[in-house]
């Protein structure tokens, strides 16, 4: 989140932790514009504004993926202007720029953006802003491009702006931002341990919420509950605002937010009678889900999204899995179960066509496959299976495909990944993740995620500049062991020097490089 007034400057006092979020990027954005039948911009080429860039955490990594396109970020604390800057001309980028001002500064001389994005701005600046945000995404807008806005909506922050009320009324007593979120905290610890005794559901919602506060760092705490302005809306009446300014509800950025799973089917029923058209629908979704937290895509109204989706579309897509299989036992071709899983979720199954999709899916990792080297593979795979017939193969592996994208387990894209998998001669990692990981364990890497790095990981990409050849990295491990920079150790202990062998090293390194690549943090 960071404020778009020009009066409030809370941003350089407290900094806002900056973080790439995924779903904002152009890439993504492009994928769901199509799988709703659009013709988003081409990525490589466009031109993305984000409003209220921060420290720029969302924004250069953007500009480090996809280099040919242009990048303008404008942000009103100097402070984080500054430090994305610094950041912008420590990697030699020429294909951002960064402005320190306000959203009311962007007007018409500033040209058409094929992708705005404004993240934590809209529900912390006030009405004439938000106005303002949405006739810059109106305006500034290409034909068609799409914007992403965020927002806190009801009926999920009744019961959080009550807290936030609560911890205002207390915290405004003092000056200083430290004793304000000092005092915060101590008003619910203060709540926690008093709430006992009375109204047992109040006492339900207010605990619920006091953990997920407690959990929330000071940054969070105080420009989420303690800042003047936060205003939250119901769905509906974001659609309605956005829709006087000549913009139409495109989608959420994943499919998984729009759709009833896990809810009973005569629930669903009443859902889709009660829901007259998609924005009811969701509304009344976000009532039976209390929903917080949105991130809409818009596009001009003259688009007209399609909303029936079908698994014919997935031929046009590239599907990657994080799914792993669980259960080593059985073949594709038997009827034996195979789980896969993908943190806290699984999915089970039994068809030689679905084992096989996924399995392939899995051998191929990251990269992902597109639909039609699935099918390919899938059949490779199936060649010892007799009761499989080819000509099914493909619609059953869409059908798949299309389920398990709508719970959240496969990605589409609908353009090549900006990291390679194959490891070269002379390895290369993403320009910024080097510079991070010389700070820190956390890097960005080139699927716009963060990752933590292991201590080897993070020695290594510091050297993947490409200027280094295998032998050269084999080099820099054995002179880390002998200073004591790294250790090798197995259950007994730190490996003695005679036993640190050139064999040793290179597996080492294979491991390195290939942990790298398996993170997306290697390109071309």
């Amino acid at each position: 989140m960071t404020s778009s007034t020009a009066t409030s400057n809370s941003y350089d006092v407290v900094l806002y932790p900056g973080n790439p979020y995924r779903e904002s990027h152009p890439d993504h954005l492009a994928t769901v514009a199509r799988l709703f039948g659009l013709e988003a911009p081409l990525v490589d080429g466009c031109r993305v504004l984000e409003i209220g860039c921060a420290c720029g955490a969302n924004l250069i990594p953007m500009a480090v993926s996809v280099p040919t396109a242009r990048f303008v970020g404008i942000d009103l604390s100097q402070r984080q202007i500054n430090e994305a800057t610094q950041t912008v001309t420590a990697l030699g980028l020429t294909n951002i720029e960064l402005r320190h001002g306000s959203v009311t500064e962007i007007g018409p001389d500033d040209g058409l953006f094929d992708y705005i994005i404004c993240h934590g701005v809209f529900s912390w600046v006030p009405q004439t802003v938000r106005e303002h945000v949405l006739s810059v995404c109106s305006r500034n807008l290409s034909p068609g491009g799409v914007a992403y806005i965020s927002y806190n909506t009801y009926p999920g922050w009744f019961m959080r702006g009550m807290v936030r009320r609560m911890m205002g009324f207390h915290a405004k007593r003092f000056v200083e931002p430290a004793a304000q979120l000092e005092q915060a905290r101590a008003l619910l610890d203060f709540l926690a341990a008093s709430c006992t005794g009375g109204d047992p559901a109040y006492q339900a919602l207010l605990t619920r919420e006091l953990d997920i506060l407690r959990q929330c760092n000071d940054s969070y705490l105080f420009h989420e509950h303690l800042e003047d302005v936060n205003e939250p809306m119901f769905f509906h009446e974001f659609v309605e605002q956005a829709s006087r300014h000549q913009l139409r509800y495109l989608a959420e950025p994943y499919l998984r937010e729009m759709v009833a799973v896990n809810i009973d089917p005569k629930i669903i029923e009443v859902l889709q009678k009660l829901g007259a058209n998609i924005v009811h629908f969701e509304q009344y979704l976000d009532f039976l889900r209390n929903r917080t937290f949105r991130r809409t895509l818009l596009c001009h109204a003259d688009q007209v999204p399609r909303r029936d989706i079908g698994p014919d579309q997935m031929r046009h897509f590239r599907v990657t899995s994080l799914l792993k299989r669980r259960n080593p036992e059985g073949t594709i071709a038997d009827d034996s179960p195979w789980e896969f899983t993908r943190g806290g979720q699984s999915v089970g199954v039994s068809n030689p066509i679905h084992k096989a999709t996924l399995w392939c899916l899995e051998q191929a990792g990251l990269p992902g496959l597109w639909c039609g080297e699935i099918v390919q593979r899938a059949i490779e795979a199936l060649a010892d299976c007799d009761t499989v017939r080819p000509p099914a193969v493909e619609g059953e592996i869409r059908d798949l495909v299309l389920q398990l994208h709508v719970q959240g387990l496969l990605e589409l894209a609908i353009n090549p990944p900006r990291f390679v998998s194959e490891i070269s001669e002379r390895p290369i990692a993403s320009s910024l993740a080097r510079r991070q990981a010389a700070a820190g364990q956390v890097v960005t890497n080139l699927r716009h995620e963060q990752v933590k790095l292991e201590p080897l990981d993070r020695e290594l990409i510091r050297r993947l500049d490409g200027c280094h050849d295998r032998t050269e990295l084999i080099e820099f491990l054995g002179d880390a062991l002998r200073t004591g920079e790294m250790t090798i150790s197995n259950t007994a202990g730190p490996l003695p020097p005679d036993e640190q062998t050139s064999a040793l090293l290179s597996g080492i390194l294979d491991h390195g490089l290939n942990s790298l690549a398996a993170q997306g943090l290697l390109r071309a």
